[in-house]
């Protein structure tokens, strides 16, 4: 940016005056306000250009509109793809679990979308390091029923969804996942944490900081002490799910895979825990179960816990590579269909995205094995980073 007069440096946030949020002397625009409130107003002034919305915005923001159709499309994707891995096993008891790890996603969408804005203003979620992060970056959709919808239709609108989206970054990621999300809370309104089996082992101790028997800060000699009401979802896929998306995984036991990688938790009762703690505990193994649970603890207005047992880590494995794939399909049919009336703006042509090609004419002779690299760049830098990198690797 210093070396580019061109360039813009757009600082989004809230006024802090005795922050330094500006070290380097960069920036160019400053937008005092919250980013949510910010990117809400955004999406708006974006879809209210219309067809002119290609001219004077971003070369991305036909991605916006891509998002806004499979957000629609992506709850029955779940359900069906779900529904299709969970068919393959063919003996099942009524304890086997058939919720799958999108599943609790989608479920969460619902209930925080069906429940009023008045009973949910000022909650958090808190999505904890691992799946769950990023889970909720690929299946979180907000949605809002419409009141005289009667096909159940979800609208595309985030005014309905008044909550704070909070996560914990670190050198070790996982630790102290519960403590900080009850930081997180309030003692007023409902908190989700949404963390893994693994995690929750790591710091459950912190479970104590939602006990009866501490005192209350203000006045310990009266007050009750009240209680952060945080609904505590522990997704129980029974030890590290996500090694199992690592090309070691296949590797077996002839690398120990089990007991380096996947660190198995069977032998853990989270039931006991939340007895141990005096907590609330509910259990869900499927889609609908989870989900009146879940709607349940936030409607209680205390701490509670919900173990959700999902599908083992292979199937999991699995039904993410089958979302992905009829994500990447439904997206494809998307952008290159033909005009219709009813196409959105920038999906009746094909989308040229601002991708550059680095090319050596003399490496791809007489070969067929040359093969397509794709490099993306940081949410800190330009595409133009990758210009040296990229004269590199063709050499």
């Amino acid at each position: 940016v210093m070396h580019n007069v061109q360039t813009s440096h757009v600082l989004v946030q809230r006024l802090y005056p005795y922050e330094r949020a500006d070290p380097e002397f960069t920036v160019t625009h400053r937008v005092s306000s919250d980013i949510g409130d910010f990117l809400k107003s955004l999406t708006s002034y974006i879809e209210s250009l219309g067809q002119q919305a290609t001219m004077k915005c971003s070369e991305l923001t036909p991605l916006l509109h891509l998002g806004r159709e499979l957000q629609k499309e992506m709850p029955s994707i779940i359900e069906e793809t779900s529904r299709a891995v969970n068919s393959q096993t063919v003996e099942k008891t009524p304890n086997d679990s058939i919720l799958t790890e999108p599943e609790i996603m989608s479920a969460i969408s619902d209930v925080l979308s069906e429940l009023s804005s008045e009973k949910l203003r000022g909650s958090s979620l808190f999505l904890s390091n691992s799946m769950p992060v990023r889970d909720g970056e690929f299946f979180l959709y907000p949605r809002q029923v419409t009141e005289n919808d009667q096909t159940a239709h979800m609208q595309t609108s985030l005014s309905g969804f008044p909550l704070s989206v909070n996560v914990n970054r670190g050198a070790s990621g996982i630790d102290g996942i519960i403590s900080t999300a009850i930081g997180c809370g309030d003692t007023f309104t409902p908190t989700t944490l949404v963390c893994g089996d693994v995690s929750a082992l790591h710091d459950l101790n912190g479970l104590y900081g939602l006990t009866s028997d501490l005192p209350s800060l203000s006045n310990a000699q009266s007050k009750p002490h009240s209680r952060v009401p945080l609904t505590t979802i522990i997704v129980n896929n029974g030890g590290g799910a996500i090694f199992s998306f690592l090309p070691i995984a296949k590797h077996g036991q002839d690398v120990g895979f089990e007991e380096f990688w996947g660190t198995p938790t069977k032998s853990i009762s989270f039931r006991k825990w939340a007895d141990a703690f005096g907590l609330p505990y509910r259990y869900a193994n499927s889609f609908e179960s989870f989900r009146e649970a879940y709607r349940s603890s936030l409607l209680s207005g205390r701490p509670e816990i919900i173990e959700a047992r999902v599908i083992d880590r292979s199937k999991n494995v699995d039904i993410h590579q089958r979302i992905t794939s009829t994500a990447i399909q439904f997206v494809t049919k998307l952008v290159s269909e033909t005009s219709s009336d009813e196409c959105d703006l920038s999906l009746n042509t094909r989308i040229n995205l601002p991708i550059k090609r680095y090319t050596n004419e003399n490496i791809s002779k007489g070969s067929n094995r040359s093969k397509t690299l794709l490099l993306i760049h940081g949410w800190m830098g330009d595409k133009s980073e990758w210009d040296l990198v990229g004269a590199e690797l063709v050499k």
